[in-house]
């Protein structure tokens, strides 16, 4: 069996983040890929970042945004272990887990798979060569788009076309709450935005 990792700081999580979960696990590929797990991996905290929402508010809010959606793992692996970057953390996950992790495609939106195809991240080429992808897309321009920046391959990347036009940031929501905009937080849900205000979170 296989597995599906989305990685991320979610901070906060929001609506569109569920809605691209939703159209994954709601997709075909669960089972083309043979996938019993997708697993939402709350990034630790970046100590270049203090000031950054703690690590158990976005794990607890997390857990509070996708808990309830079958075959959604809320994983806090990435807080345990001392990795710098995503290379890393995945070499991490294959050689020291037995065979649970041999086996994963990692979710990312198109702007970052051109980010590691233009060289921008840590060992791009082996991120690139080493894993499967489950590319979120909005249209076929995007898939088309992608098919000629990169030798492609069935295997290797799979397209999904997200069921949502949502453009929401976890950025603007903090700023737009910040300021004094709390219908933002309509762009979670009930819990997560409970959550926010009696933790006074993004508020200083």
């Amino acid at each position: 069996m296989s597995k599906a990792i989305f990685m991320g700081s979610f901070d906060p999580p929001h609506q569109g983040h569920r809605d691209a979960i939703l159209s994954i696990v709601h997709s075909d590929i669960m089972n083309r890929c043979n996938i019993d797990a997708l697993h939402i991996i709350v990034a630790k905290q970046n100590p270049n970042k203090p000031k950054s929402t703690p690590f158990i508010d976005r794990y607890n809010m997390c857990l509070s945004m996708f808990s309830d959606i079958d075959n959604v793992i809320v994983d806090d692996i990435e807080n345990n272990i001392e990795m710098k970057y995503t290379y890393d953390f995945f070499k991490y996950l294959r050689n020291n887990n037995g065979n649970i992790w041999k086996d994963f495609l990692w979710i990312i939106t198109t702007e970052t798979l051109l980010e590691i195809i233009n060289g921008e991240w840590y060992r791009s080429v082996n991120l690139l060569c080493d894993n499967k992808f489950i590319v979120l897309v909005k249209d076929d321009k995007e898939i088309d788009f992608i098919k000629r920046e990169i030798n492609w391959d069935d295997n290797q990347i799979h397209f999904i076309k997200l069921n949502s036009n949502n453009n929401i940031h976890s950025s603007i929501i903090r700023n737009q709450y910040k300021l004094g905009n709390v219908d933002i937080l309509d762009n979670t849900n009930n819990e997560v935005k409970k959550y926010i205000i009696n933790n006074k979170l993004y508020i200083k």
